[in-house]
């Protein structure tokens, strides 16, 4: 059950960090803070169905044995592996967008005081703060670009993911049911 925690933390830092690595004001960040939005709402609509045919009939007739390889063999399906591989990935990708972006702000602001100072000596340096301001804005259009591609992927593989976290879930609550001995040391989960 861990992994399905932090998968489902990850997915929402990305989704609340989003418009950090977007032009502030810009229709881009518009566009992305809306695409995320509706992105969020079917993930959870998913996560509702996946959550409502997770149980099974026969379920509490389970043995602590059985529901311990159906976990195993639910979530560790190559299939799972790979999507929570390419998950992690996306979300590492987020963080370095994100620590570039910081940076290249610091970068600018700078840069910016130092332009406009010189500016007020300098006839026509302000065009160079303008051009930089111009190749800082196309910089940043591309990094909201390349995140609301990792974060599209990200999300379609939380998607995928979602019947068999759900019945991860589902059985993990049924471990702690049974109180059964490898599930001492999961968190318990409240419904």
């Amino acid at each position: 059950m861990k992994n399905v925690e932090r998968l489902a933390v990850i997915a929402a830092a990305m989704i609340l960090t989003t418009p950090l690595v977007l032009p502030p004001g810009s229709a881009l960040a518009q566009d992305g803070v809306n695409a995320m939005q509706v992105a969020s709402e079917r993930m959870q609509a998913e996560q509702a169905l996946a959550q409502a045919n997770a149980a099974r009939p026969g379920d509490e007739l389970l043995t602590c044995e059985q529901i311990q390889t159906e976990m195993g063999t639910t979530m560790n399906t190559d299939a799972m592996r790979t999507q929570r591989s390419e998950i992690e990935a996306s979300a590492q990708r987020q963080q370095e967008l994100q620590q570039e972006a910081s940076e290249r702000a610091r970068g600018q602001m700078t840069t910016g005081i130092v332009t406009g100072v010189i500016s007020s000596f300098v006839p026509g340096a302000g065009y160079a703060q303008a051009a930089a301001m111009q190749a800082q804005a196309a910089q940043q259009q591309a990094d909201a670009e390349e995140s609301q591609s990792e974060m599209a992927g990200m999300i379609g593989n939380m998607s995928n993911m979602m019947p068999a976290m759900m019945r991860g879930q589902r059985l993990g609550e049924l471990a702690q049911a049974n109180d059964c001995a490898f599930a001492q040391d999961m968190p318990r989960t409240e419904r």
